[in-house]
């Protein structure tokens, strides 16, 4: 849990990190974004992820549209529903 590598490009630049947000579950992928570094970006990603694989803002988004789908009668598939992890 808060582990991470570099990940490289093809010519051996780094372009990002594997980022294991807990235990037990795939990793995330991030990259770097618009003002803001790699070790910044991997530190926001484990600060936000509050017990769950993916970082809380995704969560909360993804948790609202299924329930807006659901409220719609339409049901969400299990690929999606793997993002929120145990």
């Amino acid at each position: 849990q808060g582990a991470f590598s570099y990940l490289y490009g093809n010519h051996q630049q780094v372009i990002g990190a594997v980022v294991r947000t807990r235990t037990g579950v795939q990793p995330v992928f991030v990259s770097v974004g618009h003002r803001i570094d790699l070790l910044t970006s991997i530190k926001f990603v484990l600060a936000s992820c509050q017990g769950y694989r993916i970082t809380e803002p995704i969560r909360q988004a993804h948790h609202f549209v299924n329930k807006l789908r659901k409220s719609q009668g339409q049901v969400s598939s299990h690929s999606q529903m793997s993002l929120l992890g145990p």
